[in-house]
């Protein structure tokens, strides 16, 4: 665990399947919704937002 990983869809996907268990264990309702850890510390873009940017 550190404090810069946000364990959204994103984050979990990136995880081997033993590392994902070992967070739902310590964290249970992430497993039903990972919207439940919360937003990040910092914003975030969203795609649309990279699109917009890059093409400025």
């Amino acid at each position: 665990w550190s404090e810069s990983f946000h364990p959204g869809a994103q984050g979990l996907g990136t995880l081997d399947p033993r590392t994902r268990e070992t967070l739902f264990a310590a964290f249970p309702a992430l497993r039903a919704d990972p919207r439940h850890y919360g937003d990040t510390a910092r914003t975030v873009l969203r795609g649309w937002e990279a699109k917009v940017l890059k093409a400025a």
